[in-house]
């Protein structure tokens, strides 16, 4: 009877569709307190750049302070800026000239600052020195604080409040009252990571040839990338990396990567 045998079928359970797998969100990270905790400290953080600003610029137009610049990380930046823009790119590697111009209040304890960085990262730092110091820091910090956010933009979004903890957080406060790179070299290789985890091994390779604007902190990525068979990620790394070099030995020149080596083997 084929009327009771599609009865028959009618009544067998049909599989259920299969639905994608949903991501499990991180329940305890969700937390309301976590998320009041996030606010709490993108206040404070913001209070904390907008009063050290405020002091830092009040300090600077002092008169009783003589138009000189705060004994910080940055003031070597700024001073090495400003010799490049004016033609002398080995001038920074002179620590005499490079710590007079940094313009610290004379009289005033001061450690004897030194240049380690490839003509690369001069070459990207060179129009801070067209700005006068405080506006030039500010410029700095302002950049460096928006490059660590987008590069955690898609690691941090299913975690509410997680990426004003990380930028907001005590050591990038103090990293940006120094005027220091760390920010924006974490940016770099957060975002090779991030594109690495979505296979996207061009972005990921030239992000990580970016880093050699202070090559000291990724010596440890070639041994990992090799371990893991990145191999295109790799392949694109060294080609933005030849390039790099490639174009500073046409400008400034051969004479800079000499000065480099030879300040690293004398100190």
């Amino acid at each position: 009877n084929r009327r009771g045998i599609a009865s028959d079928m009618s009544q067998v359970p049909q599989p259920a569709a299969e639905m994608p797998a949903q991501p499990e969100r991180a329940g305890p990270l969700m937390s309301p307190p976590l998320i009041l905790l996030s606010y709490v400290m993108t206040m404070l953080g913001l209070f904390s750049i907008g009063a050290w600003s405020w002091s830092t610029y009040q300090t600077l137009h002092d008169p009783a302070f003589g138009g000189r610049n705060l004994d910080t990380d940055f003031s070597v930046f700024w001073a090495a800026a400003q010799l490049a823009l004016e033609g002398d790119w080995l001038a920074p590697f002179d620590s005499a000239i490079l710590n007079e111009r940094r313009l610290i209040p004379a009289g005033r304890e001061s450690f004897e600052m030194l240049w380690f960085y490839p003509p690369s990262y001069l070459a990207l730092i060179m129009p801070l020195g067209a700005l006068p110091y405080f506006w030039s820091w500010a410029a700095w910090g302002a950049v460096s604080l928006a490059a660590l956010a987008i590069a955690l933009r898609r690691p941090a979004r299913d975690i509410p409040g997680s990426l004003c903890l990380i930028v907001f957080a005590p050591g990038a406060l103090m990293v940006l009252a120094l005027g220091q790179n760390s920010l924006l070299i974490a940016a770099l290789l957060i975002g090779a990571l991030e594109a690495m985890r979505r296979d996207e091994h061009l972005l990921a390779g030239l992000l990580i040839a970016a880093m050699t604007i202070k090559p000291q902190l990724g010596l440890a990525i070639p041994i990992v990338l090799l371990a893991g068979g990145y191999w295109r990620v790799i392949l694109w790394a060294c080609i933005g990396t030849v390039a790099i070099i490639g174009l500073t030995l046409i400008h400034p020149g051969p004479d800079y990567w000499v000065a480099f080596f030879q300040g690293l083997a004398e100190n």
